[in-house]
């Protein structure tokens, strides 16, 4: 694996196993764009970023420097994708909840404003290859399920 260098708009390629990819677009460090998109490694930068966004999330940087996920081209950030970019947040304990732009920006929300909506966090690598297979198998992801958004305490 070769280094690379996190540049907004690049696309990636990620192995999810059994000779299957998927890909997805980067923005803004630490924001990825990840598509609906599952093939054997026979991409077309046009196709791939013409399909449905099925999750925006944070990701630590190391699969993208250090190889692990292929930059296979560029494409610029659809703006409106980075305005639909919207996390729930809710500190271990509390009951408070906060939607977060991808700007950082954090509104006061909640329970039911934020329950269905991306839990702000920073995934690891490989938990975002597990949900990426998951979301093509059909099947609930485990991560996820852990870091959904809580209902109150005093409910």
């Amino acid at each position: 694996m070769k280094k690379q260098k996190w540049v907004e708009g690049s696309v990636v390629r990620i192995n999810i196993g059994g000779g299957n990819f998927s890909y997805a677009s980067l923005d803004k460090i630490p924001l990825i764009f990840f598509y609906d998109q599952i093939d054997k490694g026979d991409y077309s930068i046009e196709r791939i970023v013409k399909q449905k966004v099925i999750f925006r999330i944070a990701v630590m940087e190391a699969p993208v420097k250090k190889g692990r996920w292929e930059i296979i081209g560029t494409y610029p950030v659809d703006p409106v994708q980075r305005e639909k970019t919207l996390f729930a947040h809710n500190p271990v304990g509390s009951d408070e909840y906060n939607i977060v732009t991808a700007d950082e920006l954090k509104i006061p929300s909640t329970y039911e404003e934020c329950e269905f909506m991306e839990p702000y966090a920073v995934w690891f690598p490989e938990h975002v290859e597990e949900r990426l297979s998951d979301h093509f198998d059909g099947k609930p992801n485990k991560v996820m399920e852990l870091n959904k958004i809580k209902p109150p305490f005093n409910r």
